[in-house]
């Protein structure tokens, strides 16, 4: 019985494994307000203008309009922020007319130097922060979901250029380039709902998150020596590929492809540089110590490109990034996998601490802010994870419950607009499946992974911060949205008289609510509500000689809560008496532009004055 609980119950610790090896940003209290302000300037017209600058203090590959990006940066052949809201073809100053194929650019011989129109233009309508999760039930009940579908292969573009997004063209090196699995596209291993690695196509400038699974070969029938020898197989194949520097790139013209190059490799806390013709240490099994020599822990594609500061966007190196380590069990047969973007050598290296998932609306894809609340005196701020929200590790290769995950695993990370379903299986004899039903309330320390998920083992609702904004700022609480149990979720399975255990917290729900907001034609998404809550299963008593299996399950659904309404905003009516000229007494002088009156009341001496001097000269 001990057993069987520690395969059902002993997952207390998932939310602290599953951010073992994320980094968690420190807030400083200086910059934070006692008395913090919900934003606000939703109807005016530069919010949410330059969506695509999402990195501070670094220039971003085809954004126009980032401050960061100067000189010879702003001459990308593509400009990737959202058009500009306006009604008519602006003319263009000498600046502008220097980015090449901006969007702006008509067929028209005409365009207007100044728009004068009162009309500001058609924004949606606040529908404030007064949400409850009820209203989140409401909208998850009448609409259905539009979810991500992360795995689906569109078609590589025939640009010669990158844009953000687009799909990566690889092969596998030889006389020939091979397409290879894929559709000949450049992929990096993602976890499976069984958290089994599959490749997953990268998408140029998106850096993939870290996330762990497991190798396919763990699968097969075989013992921990066999299946270590294959795992060799798998890492080499990792490092086999070459990678095109540009969308239009040919198979047959081998040139126009890159290989892949080790950079560094790590054992322990010692990482070391190595030259492009160093080989990966084999994986390979040693009989004395019964352990898997220099296993991938961890693997990441490191790409390198000349966006900043060139006219094309292309790649210019691809490097990797290989932990190693010797593993004694099949449980650790686990690989952490990610891929970064970056402009030089030199910053395919540490952490980047601005990286926004929007500016200010959520992009879609992009990962969900997530941290902890943390209080100094009056003052509230957020410990924002690095890799954002995460759903822990609770399977196995088979899908089986893990007994205890491992302290250094990362979770599935949640992005914005992607649902997920995380889920696992226990197996419980008939003596067990009885202990489990009679032992389970909302207070008891004796719980599956999947309930001690969102709940200590006390029953206390663990809270999560949601960013309401792809930029939400960890300064401002009001920035972001509470997620939790609620305090009144309770349960407590009851195993009636035909052996059917009612009521069973089975499956973990989160449900993320959202609305646009900002002008109508460029709508910026935020989050406004989340709901945390269990959905029930009646779960029938194995046959006395057999043993059942049981599925626990957690998900996550994105629902879009459609705009109140639309309103026209106009701009005031001009001045009756406009603006005088700074010069117009010259050599007297007037108040300056920021004080000078501009009102019939406050211009009247300066009227006055003028009408004298004029009857003056009329006598």
């Amino acid at each position: 019985m001990r057993h069987a609980w520690a395969s059902v119950a002993a997952l207390l610790c998932l939310v602290v494994c599953a951010k073992a090896q994320d980094v968690v940003f420190p807030v400083d209290f200086a910059e934070i307000s006692a008395d913090p302000a919900a934003r606000s300037g939703f109807d005016e017209k530069d919010f949410g203008s330059c969506d695509c600058d999402l990195t501070r203090d670094k220039c971003d590959l085809n954004c126009c309009c980032d401050s960061d990006c100067s000189g010879s940066m702003k001459q990308f052949s593509i400009c990737s922020e959202s058009f500009p809201i306006t009604n008519v073809p602006l003319c263009l100053d000498d600046d502008e007319f220097v980015k090449v194929n901006k969007k702006t650019l008509t067929n028209s011989p005409l365009c207007v130097v100044r728009e004068n129109s009162p009309l500001l233009g058609e924004f949606i309508e606040n529908p404030g922060d007064s949400f409850t999760e009820e209203d989140v039930k409401v909208e998850v009940e009448k609409s259905s979901s539009n979810a991500l579908l992360l795995d689906t292969l569109p078609t590589t573009s025939e640009a010669t250029t990158f844009s953000v997004g687009d799909f990566i063209r690889a092969g596998i090196p030889g006389s020939n380039i091979v397409a290879g699995s894929m559709r000949g596209l450049f992929s990096v291993n993602r976890p499976d709902s069984a958290g089994v690695c599959r490749p997953s196509p990268a998408r140029y400038f998106h850096s993939q998150e870290r996330e762990v699974c497991t190798p396919p070969a763990v699968l097969n029938s075989g013992t921990f020596q066999s299946k270590c020898t294959e795992a060799n197989v798998g890492v080499q194949s990792l490092l086999n590929v070459v990678v095109a520097d540009r969308p239009s790139a040919l198979f047959s013209d081998s040139n126009s492809f890159i290989s892949v190059g080790l950079k560094e490799i790590t054992r322990g806390t010692n990482a070391t540089a190595v030259s492009s013709n160093t080989a990966l240490n084999a994986v390979s099994f040693n009989s004395n110590t019964s352990s898997c020599m220099n296993f991938p822990t961890r693997f990441e594609y490191r790409v390198v490109h000349n966006a900043e500061g060139e006219t094309e966007s292309v790649i210019s190196k691809v490097h990797a990034y290989v932990w190693l380590s010797d593993i004694t069990s099949e449980a650790d047969m686990k690989t952490e996998f990610g891929i970064s973007f970056h402009k030089s050598d030199a910053s395919a290296a540490g952490i980047d601490k601005n990286r926004l998932s929007g500016r200010p609306g959520y992009q879609v894809g992009k990962l969900l802010r997530s941290g902890t609340r943390s209080t100094s005196g009056n003052k509230e701020g957020v410990l924002r994870n690095e890799m954002g929200f995460t759903i822990p590790v609770i399977a196995n290769a088979q899908g089986q419950c893990l007994n205890s995950p491992s302290a250094t695993e990362l979770g599935r990370g949640v992005v914005f607009g992607g649902d997920i379903v995380v889920g696992c299986t226990m197996s419980l004899t008939a003596a067990q499946f009885d202990s489990f039903c009679s032992g389970l309330t909302s207070s008891t320390t004796k719980k599956p992974a999947i309930i001690s998920f969102m709940e200590t083992a006390a029953g206390v609702p663990i809270e999560h911060m949601i960013g309401e904004w792809g930029d939400s700022n960890s300064t401002n609480i009001k920035d972001w949205v509470a997620a939790k149990l609620d305090a009144h979720t309770s349960y407590s399975p009851t195993l009636t008289n035909n052996k059917v255990c009612t009521g069973v917290p089975d499956t973990l729900v989160m449900e993320i609510m959202h609305t646009p907001l900002g002008h109508f034609t460029n709508p910026q998404s935020k989050i406004i509500a989340v709901r945390v809550y269990y959905r029930t299963s009646d779960w029938s008593r194995p046959a006395t000689s057999s043993t059942g299996v049981f599925p626990l399950s957690v998900t996550v659904t994105f629902v879009e809560k459609a705009p109140v309404g639309v309103s026209t905003l106009k701009a005031g009516p001009p001045p009756v008496v406009p603006p005088l000229p700074d010069d117009i007494f010259f050599p007297f002088g007037t108040t300056s532009p920021s004080t000078r009156p501009t009102t019939l009341f406050g211009a009247a001496p300066l009227v006055a004055a003028v009408l004298t001097i004029v009857a003056l000269f009329l006598c």
